[in-house]
């Protein structure tokens, strides 16, 4: 590896490097905003990010998401948060739900229901509420990002986001945006209490993982790696350093953070627990995910045929699909099938081309992270850094592994019963915040590759040709994809 290289003035390069320089210019002065200059300047970016997304949100609500007569609504769940809504509307905010979705989304959009509107009417103005409510979510996420990362590394977060993933999204009567947001922003308070327990986050933890819980029942197992990963946190402390009070400071933390979480979600679990007997009682995790495929789950001998949606189905114990049946009657083949199954649908579904056009990003970001962890792992007078940066973040890489193989290998196995597009991409933020930190590390800042004779920051390089690239692509997506490409799957 090369030794970090001074920069030489700038009249020293000829002309074949004016780009190049122009280029590393570019990225030094957005870096380098300050105070009233830096709010003005990604103010404006994003405003301008806001006003494309809007533009492309709204094309594809009235070019996409219609159907014959504007019946788009019967398509992928978008009808059943519609009655959903309806129901806590007449319910007086009573009705506990089918077992399947989660209250909060439809509660929301509950608000602007009357009984005098026409089922058309209500869906195109709840895919407006949507679109309004994708904006508001894209403010804080853009807020959450500037706090973390440099200037133009939160730009280019913000335009993968916002045109490769939440455009397409945002004009469905769907809850995946708000789920999206609500569980990334429970991610990164749980990254941040893993590297310091602090009481107030914890709280802020367990009331952010709620709300994200209410929108899908999607996440405990994210709850659950929490607990691990900061239980193994505390054992290994107090044997390696014999001090008590890092224990209790996290033993503190992760009881807010389960308490918090469990006072979020009585109201609603307790009715849960009234009408199907049990808290955490869910359709799709409780039974259909132990069924083999969909046919089973539509079969006339299934809970589905024997009310599962109205209280516990009508089945004798032994004919109720379970985690013990299933591995009781599959065998170590069928399994491996199916998870093949799986990954080679989400490999069609989410790397070929044929998604939204975030398939480059989800694989060459953490590309660009393995490329300089390699570099800096090889270069002998940075390797004993590496490592250090390697054991001080374990507990964080740990759950951040955690997080996204095991929800990975959840929806892999859950594909053969459902394989939409939206319920993988709920790990988009997560791995794209994820990849972003590591490729941002002060390390990386030391790694530079020689271009006539000028030494150029790997890092700066990279977020340099992604930002170019990403506002090229979102225009693209903008004025030519994103009317054309039915995204509610």
């Amino acid at each position: 590896m090369l030794d970090e290289l001074k920069y030489r003035s700038w009249s020293q390069w000829g002309s074949i490097h004016y780009p190049l320089k122009a280029l590393i210019r570019f990225e030094q002065a957005i870096n380098s905003l300050q105070g009233v200059r830096k709010i003005f300047w990604m103010t404006s970016f994003l405003l301008v990010v806001l006003a494309l997304h809007s533009y492309g949100a709204y094309q594809h609500l009235h070019e996409r998401n219609i159907g014959e007569r504007n019946t788009g609504y019967q398509k992928n769940d978008q009808e059943d948060y519609m009655l959903y809504a309806k129901a806590l509307y007449f319910s007086n905010y009573q009705y506990v739900g089918d077992g399947n979705r989660m209250p909060l989304y439809p509660a929301l959009q509950s608000l602007h229901y009357s009984p005098t509107i026409s089922m058309e009417d209500y869906f195109v103005q709840g895919k407006y509420l949507n679109v309004g409510l994708s904006i508001l979510l894209l403010i804080g996420l853009f807020g959450i990002f500037l706090h973390y990362f440099s200037p133009l590394a939160a730009m280019n977060l913000m335009l993968v986001t916002t045109f490769q993933l939440y455009m397409f999204r945002a004009a469905y009567f769907q809850a995946e945006l708000l789920y999206y947001t609500l569980s990334f922003g429970a991610f990164v308070l749980m990254l941040r209490l893993l590297r310091q327990a602090e009481w107030k986050f914890a709280i802020l933890t367990g009331g952010m993982a709620g709300l994200a819980h209410l929108t899908k029942a999607s996440f405990l197992p994210a709850l659950f790696a929490f607990g691990f990963v900061i239980g193994l946190k505390m054992v290994l402390t107090v044997r390696r350093e014999k001090r008590w009070k890092p224990l209790l400071s996290n033993a503190l933390s992760l009881g807010l953070v389960l308490g918090v979480f469990l006072l979020v979600l009585y109201p609603y679990i307790s009715r849960v627990k009234d009408t199907f007997g049990h808290y955490f009682y869910n359709v799709n995790t409780t039974f259909y995910i132990w069924y083999d495929n969909k046919a089973e789950v539509e079969a006339p001998t299934s809970t589905k045929a024997h009310g599962d949606s109205v209280g516990w189905p009508d089945l004798p114990d032994d004919e109720l699909p379970s985690l013990q049946k299933y591995l009781h009657e599959t065998s170590p083949r069928e399994f491996w099938e199916r998870m093949v199954f799986g990954a080679r649908l989400s490999f069609r579904r989410h790397i070929l081309p044929g998604s939204y056009g975030y398939s480059p990003y989800i694989v060459g970001y953490p590309l660009i992270v393995l490329l300089l962890a390699l570099m800096a792992y090889f270069d002998k007078s940075r390797r004993v850094e590496f490592m250090r940066l390697i054991g001080e973040h374990r507990y964080l890489l740990l759950y951040v592994a955690l997080y996204l193989v095991g929800y990975s290998l959840l929806y892999l196995f859950y594909m053969q019963i459902s394989g939409g597009q939206r319920f993988m991409l709920a790990l988009f933020l997560p791995l794209m915040f994820s990849a972003t930190m590591a490729m941002n590390l002060p390390l990386s800042q030391t790694l530079y590759v020689n271009m006539g004779g000028e030494g150029v920051r790997w890092v700066s390089l990279a977020n340099v040709i992604l930002f170019f690239t990403l506002i090229v692509h979102a225009l693209y997506n903008v004025l030519w994809v994103v009317d054309d490409f039915y995204a509610g799957d």
